[in-house]
């Protein structure tokens, strides 16, 4: 545990690792309905898989109860976020405003000469007093788009959405789904957890590392610390309750696959595949139409495809989650020296990258 501080409404603590209040923070963002990326055991497997540095966590209390947990890590003299590109989403998890405005200001109360924080919500309460608290402290801040998510609202008619789809898009999935049925039975399999666990897992990562992904080296599989990172989540979201590994079945053999979580009312899509020998019948595409129906009809709010706003999420849907970095730096003469590296620095490689491909 690193130390104290008072506030307004309540008490800052610091801690530097995740045990020291885990159950806590557990109920917290039970609670309070955070999403499962802002829950302990999703931060303490990244953590595990990925983290370097030291590992901050700012704790807010209020009446000895904790109220607001917000992880960061401290590397040199930039503050950052836990997060890459396999996270999803990122924030405080917190009961009340106050608490979130609490920590927005302990994190201008922790000496860096370079805040970055990453796929924050766009429309998040956090995100706001961060913005205030950056102004309170004197820091100059900066935010940009990141990431555009794509999601579907399933809270309507599934077939009010259906009919709203392009005909070439459901006459597509409609013949695919016959050229399927024609080389033999098809099924869906959902998985929660189980004694099966560990065989199911080592199906999944095969099939999302068997086409394209695994020839460019993002695939589950590519890297051994992505490969931890995942089966600790699946191991944690199968005690939690929310894994959901949904498998696209021909004849009992798996062809696609979605590993996901499902919390809050959510369907959240961490990462998709399918085998490549059956491109041409498309089975992510129909295995993305079955759990999208199973999303409506299980009475969720939403549909999430998460990551990146590729085309073909896009022929589901129009609507993206805007996921944010939000910086902040310091008004010193290296801190000015910080922000036009990251600020100009980024544009600039983005115009040569442009010309480079012209």
């Amino acid at each position: 545990m690193g130390g104290e501080h008072s506030s307004t409404s309540g008490r800052l603590h610091l801690h530097d690792d995740v045990s020291s209040l885990e159950s806590e923070w557990e109920q917290l963002a039970r609670d309070s309905g955070a999403p499962p990326f802002m829950e302990p055991g999703w931060i303490a497997a990244w953590w595990e898989a990925f983290g370097r540095g030291n590992l901050l966590i700012l704790a807010h209390r209020r009446g000895g109860r904790l109220t607001g947990v917000l992880p960061l890590v401290r590397r040199g003299a930039l503050l950052a976020s836990p997060t890459n590109w396999h996270t999803p989403e990122y924030g405080p998890a917190f009961e009340h405003p106050t608490d979130a405005a609490a920590l927005a200001r302990g994190v201008f109360e922790q000496g860096f000469r370079r805040l970055r924080l990453s796929f924050l919500d766009s429309g998040s309460i956090a995100l706001g007093e961060l913005r205030e608290a950056a102004r309170a402290a004197g820091r100059d801040p900066a935010e940009r788009v990141k990431e555009r998510s794509p999601y579907i609202a399933t809270d309507g008619d599934w077939e009010a959405y259906w009919r709203g789809r392009s005909s070439n898009h459901r006459s597509g999935i409609g013949r695919l789904r016959r050229r399927l049925g024609e080389r033999g039975t098809v099924s869906v399999e959902i998985v929660k957890g189980g004694d099966g666990l560990p065989e199911r897992l080592r199906e999944a990562f095969e099939i999302e590392g068997s086409g394209w992904k695994g020839e460019k080296g993002s695939a589950i599989l590519a890297r051994p610390e992505t490969r931890r990172f995942y089966e600790r989540v699946a191991r944690w979201a199968a005690v939690r309750g929310i894994l959901r590994l949904a498998f696209l079945r021909l004849d009992e053999e798996p062809i696609a696959v979605h590993i996901s979580l499902e919390a809050n009312g959510r369907y959240l899509m961490l990462k998709p595949g399918f085998d490549p020998g059956f491109a041409k019948l498309g089975p992510g595409k129909l295995l993305d139409r079955e759990m999208v129906e199973r999303t409506f009809t299980e009475g969720l709010e939403s549909f999430e495809f998460l990551g990146a706003d590729d085309s073909y999420k896009l022929t589901w849907t129009d609507r993206c989650r805007d996921r944010i970095e939000f910086q902040a730096f310091s008004r010193s003469p290296a801190g000015a020296v910080d922000r036009l590296v990251q600020i100009r620095g980024r544009a600039l490689a983005r115009r040569l990258l442009a010309l480079r491909r012209r």
